[in-house]
């Protein structure tokens, strides 16, 4: 997952993150004192082994969007035991038919 803070209209951004080659969802959060600012704090998750990175930051620099931060985010322990047990349920299911 990869985690930006950016500056500029947040739907925008949202649309056109999505369009990204790889970006599988998209999340928008962040304390409010951002929004004040025009801030956006996006949260990307990416199809596994893609790096969208080096699609983005030409983006945002075309679009005139600032850019805050930018980091990989690793899987919470909850999100890792979700995709764990949500793929041994589509595995068991596989084994049954």
């Amino acid at each position: 997952m990869l985690r930006i803070d950016v500056a500029g209209p947040s739907r925008e951004i949202h649309d056109a993150l999505l369009k990204l080659q790889g970006v599988q969802n998209i999340s928008a959060a962040g304390p409010p004192g951002l929004a004040a600012e025009g801030r956006t704090v996006f949260t990307l998750e990416c199809a596994e082994g893609t790096d969208v990175r080096n699609d983005l930051l030409p983006l945002l620099v075309e679009r005139g969007w600032k850019l805050y931060e930018l980091r990989n985010e690793g899987l919470s322990l909850e999100e890792i035991f979700i995709r764990l047990t949500t793929r041994e349920n589509r595995e068991e299911g596989i084994e049954k038919s």
